[in-house]
């Protein structure tokens, strides 16, 4: 397992926002998000997702709604079978092909939170 961090600095604007797309192209699975709330507001909400995939099927891989403090969250979604039935051999780290991006929304005004993707590269 080889991880690598992805931090976003998430510095919200006057409106409360915030977007960060990372600039790495990166093929891995997704194990973890950290959230440093920071002074964000409380019931904030953050979004990361994937975009500019080679397919061009850009996707939400964790949607946090009203966020109120510091957390992990270790990632994991259900598995799938050939046939698109669920996996009976359980969750799986969700696979990541593309750029990371991150919206955070209703974040205070002026205010700053730290999120961590780590993602296994191997």
């Amino acid at each position: 397992m080889r991880i690598k961090e992805f931090k976003f600095t998430c510095a919200v604007d006057g409106s409360g926002d915030f977007t960060e797309t990372k600039s790495e192209q990166i093929v891995g699975r997704l194990v973890a998000v950290s959230v440093d709330q920071g002074d964000l507001d409380a019931g904030s909400d953050i979004v990361i997702s994937v975009v500019s995939t080679v397919s061009g099927a850009d996707h939400t891989v964790l949607t946090l709604t009203n966020n109120t403090g510091d957390v992990l969250h270790n990632i994991m979604v259900e598995g799938a079978e050939t046939d698109g039935s669920a996996s009976v051999g359980g969750n799986v780290h969700p696979f990541i092909e593309g750029k990371l991006k991150i919206v955070v929304d209703e974040g205070g005004v002026s205010k700053t939170g730290t999120v961590v993707a780590y993602v296994d590269l191997d």
